[in-house]
C-alpha cells in the first residue's frame, strides 16, 4: 500500500521544514505545499506537532486524509480497525491503512468536508486516543482553533488552482 508513503513524504516535509519549535502545537500551512513526485496535486495540511505521536490532516485537490504518525505503526501492513476517542469526547471506529516502511496510519476520504468534520472534534483541547490491534496511543492536544484561519486560506488557494 503506497498511500501512507505519500502522506509520509508530505508529513516529513512539513515536520522538518515548517513547524514551530514547541511539540504538540497545532500548525497549518497558510499556502499549499507544491506537489512532490508521485503526488497528484499540491497539498494543504494541519499537524498537531513535530515529534510523534502526532495527528495530521492533509488535503489534496481531489481527496483528503486523516493520519496518525507514531512509531507503533512501523512494520504493519494493510488496513486495521481502531477505536478513536477525540478531544471533543466523541468516539469513532476508524479503519487506517499502513505500509510497513512508514510510521503513519492513514484514512483517505473523498471529500474535504468529511476531513473538516473530523477536525471540528479537535477544536477543543483534550486527549486523542487510538486503540486496537495492539496499538494504544494517547496524545494530549491543545485546541486546533488557532490554525483554522491558516488552513482555510490554504484550502481556498488550493481550490483555485
Amino acid at each position: 500500500m503506497r498511500l501512507p508513503v505519500l502522506l509520509a513524504a508530505a508529513t516529513a516535509a512539513m515536520v522538518t521544514a515548517t513547524l514551530p519549535a514547541a511539540a504538540q502545537e497545532w500548525y497549518a500551512r497558510p499556502t499549499p505545499l507544491p506537489a512532490q513526485p508521485g503526488q497528484p496535486s499540491a497539498v494543504c495540511y494541519m499537524s498537531s506537532g513535530e515529534t510523534p505521536p502526532l495527528v495530521v490532516f492533509s488535503f489534496e485537490k481531489n481527496r483528503a486524509r486523516f493520519g496518525v504518525k507514531a512509531p507503533e505503526f512501523f512494520n504493519r501492513n494493510g488496513v486495521s480497525d481502531y477505536t478513536g476517542t477525540l478531544p471533543s469526547g466523541a468516539s469513532m471506529k476508524i479503519s487506517l491503512g499502513t505500509d510497513a516502511s512508514s510510521d503513519i496510519a492513514v484514512l483517505t476520504v473523498n471529500e474535504w468536508d468529511a476531513n473538516k468534520r473530523i477536525i471540528n472534534h479537535f477544536l477543543t483541547a483534550g486527549s486523542f486516543s487510538l486503540t486496537g490491534q495492539g496499538i494504544d496511543i494517547t496524545i494530549a492536544l491543545p485546541s486546533a482553533e488557532s490554525e483554522m484561519a491558516s488552513l482555510d486560506k490554504c484550502l481556498a488557494e488550493l481550490a483555485a488552482q
